[in-house]
């Protein structure tokens, strides 16, 4: 309850890759700008009624602004991870190929690796 008192999410309630991101005192979010376009990405990868082909392209470009820290923890605290998880999963070749990139690049850098 103390985390919920400071702003935080409740730590039992986090996947602890993004905890940890949350926490890096490396990852840039004072960037309101960037991190408004990524939540809205986020968003429209995460809606059911979306094109696929639209889900696979925010996919690739996700990775793409995932290839240094700050974009990682960006794209990671914007809430990523369950959409591109969803995208894995589904129908389209296209869509997991894409999705899988973007999740290997979150998992692995060459600077940190992270694992649940």
């Amino acid at each position: 309850m103390a985390d919920v008192m400071k702003g935080e999410p409740p730590r039992a309630l986090v996947c602890p890759i993004t905890l940890d991101l949350m926490l890096d005192p490396m990852v840039d979010v004072a960037q309101p700008e960037r991190n408004r376009i990524l939540r809205e990405l986020v968003r429209v990868l995460g809606d059911a009624s979306a094109d696929v082909a639209t889900k696979a392209d925010i996919a690739w470009a996700l990775a793409k602004l995932a290839q240094d820290a700050d974009g990682r923890g960006a794209v990671v605290v914007a809430g990523a991870i369950p959409p591109l998880l969803e995208l894995l999963c589904g129908p389209s070749d296209e869509g997991r190929v894409k999705a899988a990139r973007a999740l290997g690049i979150l998992a692995f850098s060459d600077d940190r690796r992270y694992s649940c």
